[in-house]
């Protein structure tokens, strides 16, 4: 490797890769017909296979058909907020539209994705800009399988840097980066994270309380814990029945009990249990709540179990000083992942994870047969994220969430999440001047979780009655929200973090919200 350096003249990006300039113009067609393409038509492949064969990397055919497939995904963006937001088909309806067999020549192809509107307020949404968009392009035409830092020493050594970059600007201690003992390692999706973390930390304890014991071993969790950990509990092993979930509720904002662990640690000490790993949770899934770090931390280290924090959704927010109390008490953890694909710009799949000791996870996850060495691995000069995760093979990730930092800055990814927190804000006064409606816990970052106060306190007609509301707001194709159950009650979601959602979106999506449940008490009142 010579260099790996990235400037930004005007719209073209240059990139120098073991000595070979790439240079991809970012096309800026201005046509005055602003009507959007519904299909890419490839001709120019068929005339060119017809004429001497497939000639799958020709640079002038790369060239024209990218241009093409930008101004599509442009002109996509441009009136995504126009289509409906949740999908109007039913399930096989792909079947009717698609052939039985793969073409035998070249067809055209189309585009029906609708996940970016900027009405979608339901789940966390994959986040996406034109940065994350011209890191994927670049990983895709470089298209190395960089699983070793042999196969690919630009990828390897940009991925650990950006990662420092990135720990640097939450504030996470040093020993989470790659200067020391631990350090990141980009992997696809949080689910991954905490797969490989529990495996790391199952494997540390069993080497202290010896192999036989695994069905000993305990994990620790609030019921507000994602569901990742429980399929990574199943995927290593660990006993259905030792996998304590630990109930939460509006006491705490639903955030994990230092006392309830406590207590149910020494339950299991009692009668023989191995506790190893307690999963925490900044801004968790359903209602954004977030477990007290710093104390859940002191009780793992004194039981001397693994802790890990799970902030997927909201560590994107700590960038931001006012934010970062809310991982307070990280320094206790073993390890700490959190998805720039959430909230950060950088588009689908880049979920960041540290460890505070990589060993742990090379003595876990390391295969070497004869075909994978070679002399600057062996020698144990460099870092091998094959090593760090479970598949062998992986993309070069680290490009996207390179190109986020570098073409946006910290001032400008701080402004893009002070503004969805500003719009969540904004939602929340909306529903607390409605008096049919309630908050239903404190919003922190940019979800607001409410609903339709039930008539004379029924609970079991509330639920009814909100999930009646959910039905009707999205039938409209309008937005889309989710649900979730706190306590026994049916819970809207509202989560404000799709790249294009704007004041206007939100107040569109709350009179649509408004209209439906004036209807739908309307109706419950004639009958």
């Amino acid at each position: 490797m010579r260099s790996l350096g990235l400037e930004k003249n005007k719209s073209t990006v240059l990139v120098i890769y073991h000595g070979f300039l790439y240079a991809f113009e970012t096309h800026r067609k201005q046509t005055q017909e602003q009507t959007t393409r519904n299909t890419l038509h490839l001709h120019s492949i068929a005339a060119k296979m017809e004429s001497g064969g497939l000639k799958p990397m020709d640079a002038e055919q790369l060239r024209e058909n990218a241009h093409e497939m930008v101004d599509f995904i442009a002109d996509y963006y441009k009136s995504i907020e126009n289509f409906p937001v949740l999908s109007q088909v039913q399930p096989g309806y792909l079947h009717n539209l698609i052939p039985d067999s793969a073409p035998h020549h070249p067809e055209s192809l189309q585009n029906i994705l609708d996940g970016e509107s900027p009405n979608y307020f339901a789940y966390y949404p994959s986040n996406s800009s034109v940065a994350g968009f011209l890191g994927e392009m670049l990983s895709a035409g470089l298209n190395i399988v960089g699983f070793s830092w042999i196969t690919s020493p630009a990828a390897t050594e940009l991925e650990m840097i950006v990662l420092d970059w990135l720990a640097k600007l939450l504030k996470l201690p040093e020993d989470f980066l790659s200067t020391g003992q631990g350090g990141g390692v980009i992997q696809g999706t949080a689910s991954e994270a905490v797969l490989v973390v529990l495996l790391a930390a199952r494997d540390k304890a069993l080497k202290r309380v010896g192999k036989n014991s695994l069905e000993k071993l305990v994990v620790y969790a609030s019921d507000q814990t994602h569901s990742a950990l429980q399929k990574a509990c199943q995927i290593g092993g660990i006993h259905p029945q030792n996998f304590r979930v630990l109930k939460t509720d509006s006491s705490t904002n639903y955030s994990l009990s230092p006392d309830s662990l406590a207590e149910a640690i020494s339950r299991d000490l009692t009668i023989g249990l191995i506790p190893f790993f307690l999963c925490a949770t900044v801004g968790t899934t359903s209602s954004t709540a977030v477990d007290p770090l710093l104390a859940l931390g002191n009780i793992a280290k004194s039981n001397g179990m693994w802790f890990h924090v799970d902030a997927a959704y909201a560590g994107s927010a700590c960038i931001c000083p006012e934010y970062r109390q809310y991982i307070d008490g990280v320094e206790e953890a073993d390890s700490f992942n959190m998805n720039a694909h959430k909230w950060f710009l950088t588009n689908f799949d880049c979920s960041a994870l540290w460890v505070k000791d990589r060993n742990t996870l090379i003595q876990s996850l390391s295969t070497n047969p004869e075909f994978l060495k070679n002399k600057a691995s062996q020698a144990n000069m460099v870092v091998d994220y094959k090593d760090w995760q479970i598949p062998l093979g992986r993309r070069f990730r680290s490009l996207k969430l390179w190109m986020v930092l570098r073409l946006y800055g910290l001032e400008n990814l701080q402004g893009y999440i002070r503004n969805h927190i500003q719009l969540a804000k904004h939602f929340e006064g909306l529903v607390a001047q409605d008096l049919r409606f309630e908050v239903v816990t404190p919003r922190i970052f940019s979800l607001v979780c409410f609903r339709l106060l039930p008539p004379h306190n029924d609970e079991d007609h509330g639920n009814k009655l909100n999930h009646k509301l959910l039905d009707d707001i999205n039938s409209t194709g309008k937005i889309f929200i989710s649900h979730t159950v706190l306590s026994g009650k049916y819970i809207l979601r509202f989560a404000v973090g799709a790249p294009l959602t704007e004041w206007r979106h939100v107040n569109a999506a709350w009179e649509v919200m408004q209209d439906k449940a004036s209807a739908l008490l309307a109706r419950l009142s004639i009958e």
